[in-house]
């Protein structure tokens, strides 16, 4: 009888313990997916969007300029004014390589620019 309350007491036990050892290492694994994530944005330029003025805009401005009209649109003036045109062609660059189109250069357009280090 206690071989049967026993068996009765640890087979649930065993049953549950795969799932939970699963849960607890795909929590794990979010963590440290979030926690590269936070690297990765370290490790990229500023976010900047239109009305922004800055250095960095310049080298954007650069870098879209390299790309063919159909991925950017026209060439851009070189000045480090985040203006309408800059948020033009981050807008078609964005649409172009499927990132998310907001005209915002944060770490996924630095990212597929080339400008973060992963």
């Amino acid at each position: 009888m206690r071989r049967i309350l026993s068996l009765a007491v640890m087979l649930p036990l065993l049953v549950l313990a795969p799932a939970t050892a699963t849960a607890a290492a795909q929590s794990s694994e979010e963590s440290r997916q979030s926690a590269a994530r936070l690297t990765a944005v370290a490790q990229c330029p500023p976010t900047y969007s239109r009305g922004d003025n800055a250095e960095m805009i310049v080298a954007l401005q650069r870098a879209l300029n390299d790309y063919s009209y159909e991925v950017k649109g026209p060439d851009l003036f070189v000045d480090g004014a985040y203006g309408p045109k800059t948020e033009a062609a981050v807008i078609n660059f964005q649409s172009w390589y499927g990132l998310q189109v907001d005209g915002i250069t944060g770490p996924e357009t630095w990212g597929q620019l080339g400008f973060c280090t992963w």
